[in-house]
């Protein structure tokens, strides 16, 4: 597979076509150094040009974005003021060059999206032979030499070296010195930096020189050759390599689900999607299929469809006019169900049935502390989730307590077995106390989302029976979380007084949450109008017995007043308001919808109809202890806000309308 390229700095300069040096003095792989013997080379081989490919590659020079690091490089590779032999150059260039460097083909990124796709793998620009200049050492001292200050900036890292940098596994800088074949055991070998290929633009074998005249211990070894393999080679690196000019730099953005990545790559390089898909599964373990979204998110579920690029579980029809086949829907390939780890916990999906964006991880993170901040682990916990998707909120949740109250039992268990030596000497079998518990009340609209946190449930070695999962409308939902626990029979069964078909895992009665949880920022304050059914006595009664009213936390988007306005959080308040209390001026409660789109497809809410903002209101009126937190940004000018706040008896009295 590799191919061994040893061709020196006499082919490159020799090409006929200018622009390949150019490339070469750009190219992240090929950058060339200030070496001496290179710079008086090139100034010998530039008058060899004739006046008008001189012309040509000062055009050129003068067109490419050149690295900073080239300001070192001689004028002479650009301008004419030699008049050396190029016969004789080369021949000297030649014998004197011990450095290898990688080859341009210069087709190579002429290629159509097919020929790619069909032959990328065996091109010899990414699976080159690279031979290093060496260092012979004792084995017994080998570590001096690895640390040694003179040789820090020529040894053969990652840090002097941007194609090392590229390469898993890395390279290893100390390797076995061979002679007569055979491994001595007493000598090792250093691998150096050369300088056709190193970061170090200053590279100068001064230092080392110096080095080698004060030690004999150490001397000068063989050159040593190690092939690489496209399948070690990074898959930037390899995009970097092989796409057209054009369209550098290559698309690096990508969510990982699982063992699915999922791409949205822009117009330009939709050509070669399926041989992108290609590279990122051979190069990138733990990714086994890679998808590209088509269109936006739909339907009541919030799902997309997607186009697979790439499948190590299927085969995948090669050529761009094959890949409208392999577009699936919500209801196809088995290729998209998958375990997606986050903290330590497994959650299940399927991509294509269900909605799941891996970018919320932190905001994740940021409800959690909030919930668990507000009850210590030895207080029971309860927690509803509105639209809990998959469930990777609720999962988190369970796995954190469950890990705070083992941890807190380990705790109570060794102090008292200290107490019980420092009172009598003797070991007292120690009770221990039954753990605070944790109820979750879940909710999603989707089947197939439940049934998924069905699994993870039993996936991470939950308890199920703390998990209340149902299956119905979010409206539905809040009314009945809120219903007195008396009347509880009554809404749990039909007329014929048998079980309502819902999926759960448990008929108890539900006591009202300590923390709600409502992420769906489309229309989840649209919503709120459930709460004027909640009997504010059994609130009062709760504030009483845990000394905390439930808390909401309720997304939205949201947008300036003004254009560069900085007010989003306030506008977020006010729609949350708009839903909860009567809205000022006599305008709608609903925020209408424009057509404009954020990044999921979601339209975002237009500016708030009011001019007053109501978070003093809602915090002097009812107690509501109102606070808001920026997720993040959908689109310029537009933001997800998370609003939370307090469900008071006076906030609840107040909506049913007995002050009206």
């Amino acid at each position: 597979m590799g191919n061994k390229v040893h061709i020196g700095w006499s082919h490159l300069f020799s090409h006929s076509n200018p622009l390949l040096l150019v490339e070469a003095w750009t190219s992240p792989s090929l950058r060339m150094s200030s070496h001496r013997k290179c710079f008086h080379m090139a100034s010998r081989w530039s008058s060899t040009f004739s006046p008008s490919r001189q012309s040509s590659l000062l055009s050129l020079s003068s067109q490419q974005s050149l690295p900073s690091a080239t300001k070192n490089y001689p004028s002479c590779l650009f301008s004419s003021n030699s008049t050396a032999n190029s016969d004789h150059f080369q021949e000297e260039l030649t014998s004197n060059s011990t450095s290898t460097i990688l080859s341009i083909d210069k087709d190579v990124r002429t290629m159509d999206p097919e020929q790619l796709l069909a032959t990328w793998r065996e091109l010899p620009v990414i699976n080159p032979t690279v031979t290093f200049d060496t260092l012979l050492v004792p084995s017994s001292s080998l570590q001096t030499y690895v640390q040694h200050p003179s040789l820090q900036s020529i040894l053969a890292k990652p840090t002097n070296c941007e194609l090392l940098q590229h390469v898993h596994p890395r390279i290893k800088l100390v390797q076995d010195y061979k002679d007569d074949g055979a491994a001595t055991g007493k000598k090792q070998l250093l691998l150096l930096s050369s300088s056709s290929f190193s970061n170090n633009i200053d590279h100068s074998d001064s230092s080392l020189q110096q080095l080698l005249d004060q030690d004999p211990a150490i001397e000068r070894g063989p050159p040593l050759s190690i092939s690489l393999s496209y399948q070690q080679l990074s898959f930037q690196y390899i995009l970097q390599q092989l796409l057209p000019l054009h369209l550098l730099p290559p698309p690096s953005a990508y969510e990982q689900i699982g063992h699915i990545a999922h791409f949205n790559l822009k117009e330009p390089y939709q050509p070669y999607q399926q041989w992108i898909g290609q590279v990122l599964v051979a190069t990138t373990p733990g990714i086994d299929t890679v998808v590209q979204k088509v269109g936006t998110v739909s339907g009541k579920y919030r799902t997309y469809q997607y186009e697979i690029l790439a499948d190590t579980r299927r085969p995948i029809s090669q050529g761009n006019n094959q890949s409208t086949n392999n577009t699936i829907s919500s209801s196809s390939s088995s290729s998209l169900e998958t375990t997606h780890m986050e903290d330590g916990v497994q959650i299940q999906l399927n991509v294509a049935k269900c909605y799941w964006c891996t970018r919320l991880s932190g905001e994740r993170q940021q409800v959690l502390q909030d919930i668990l901040r507000s009850k210590q682990p030895n207080q029971s916990l309860v927690v509803a989730d509105v639209f809990c998707g998959v469930g990777a909120v609720c999962l988190l949740l369970a796995k954190k307590r469950q890990q705070q109250q083992q941890q807190q039992q380990q705790t109570k268990i060794k102090s008292q077995k200290k107490r019980n030596k420092r009172d009598s000497g003797n070991d007292i079998p120690t009770k221990t106390s039954p753990s605070a518990t944790t109820r979750i009340i879940a909710n999603d609209w989707n089947p197939t989302a439940i049934e998924y946190f069905r699994r993870s449930i039993h996936g991470n070695n939950l308890n199920d029976s703390q998990f209340d999962l149902s299956c119905m409308e979010a409206y539905d939902f809040l009314i009945d979380l809120g219903s007195n626990e008396d009347n509880f029979e009554n809404i749990a069964k039909d007329d014929v007084g048998e079980p309502k078909n819902q999926i759960n895992t448990s008929l108890s009665p539900k006591p009202l949450p300590d923390h709600v949880l409502m992420n769906f920022p489309l229309g989840a304050p649209t919503f709120l109008g459930a709460l004027r059914w909640w009997p504010w006595k059994r609130i009062e009664a709760k504030k009483r017995t845990d000394g905390m009213y439930p808390r909401f936390h309720v997304y939205t988007f949201a947008r300036a007043t003004t254009v560069g306005g900085d007010d989003e959080e306030e506008v977020a308040v006010d729609i949350i308001a708009n839903e909860l209390l009567p809205v000022i001026g006599g305008g709608s409660a609903t925020v209408d919808n424009d057509s404009e789109s954020n990044d999921d497809g979601d339209d975002l809410p237009a500016k708030s109809s009011t001019q007053q903002h109501r978070r003093h209101e809602l915090n002097q009126e009812f107690d509501a202890k109102v606070s808001t937190r920026l997720v993040r940004d959908v689109a310029p000018g537009k933001v997800v806000v998370c609003v939370s706040f307090s469900c008071t008896p006076k906030l609840i009295r107040y909506m049913q309308g007995e002050y009206f």
